[in-house]
């Protein structure tokens, strides 16, 4: 495996922890009187923000392996990793308890209904959200990466 797909790899895990905690972050420093503006905004915040890592990316690999699928699946493979990463930070959010569902903290496993309720959370929601989630961030991921590959081509007069 190059080297650069391990970089993909690590910008992915980074990008899903920070993916998880950046609306609490911004959302709060966000009072404006306008719904349109705010929608706009949490628009950005929650689908284009996942465009800041993916294009460099797709830019940067198309320009090493000059092919147009390589980095569509370089992209693909970011925002894979940064999906399951993005969930696995909610779960530890849920079990270290900082959450709003006291009865999934790990202070409380003595309880009956506590890995009753852990089993619902991880295939209702972790499981279901991540597979759904994982296949839009690959159709995406190959559209996306075709596109601005095929642009960067293009624009940069590179044929293959």
């Amino acid at each position: 495996m190059k080297r650069r797909w391990c970089v993909y790899v690590l910008i992915g895990i980074v990008f899903g922890v920070a993916d998880f905690y950046l609306p609490s972050f911004i959302v709060p420093h966000l009072s404006m009187n306008s719904p349109v503006l705010e929608g706009i905004i949490g628009f950005a915040l929650t689908f284009g923000v996942w465009l800041v890592p993916g294009i460099p990316i797709v830019i940067y690999e198309t320009s090493v392996s000059r092919r147009r699928l390589s980095s569509a699946l370089a992209i693909c493979l970011t925002w894979c990793i940064s999906v399951v990463v993005y969930y696995l930070t909610n779960v530890a959010q849920l079990a270290i308890g900082s959450s709003t569902q006291p009865d999934l903290r790990f202070s409380n496993h003595n309880s009956p209904f506590f890995w009753t309720n852990w089993e619902s959370v991880l295939f209702s929601y972790v499981l279901t959200s991540t597979l759904e989630w994982s296949i839009v961030s690959i159709l995406g991921g190959l559209i996306i990466g075709f596109l601005v590959s095929s642009t960067y081509m293009f624009v940069r007069g590179l044929r293959r």
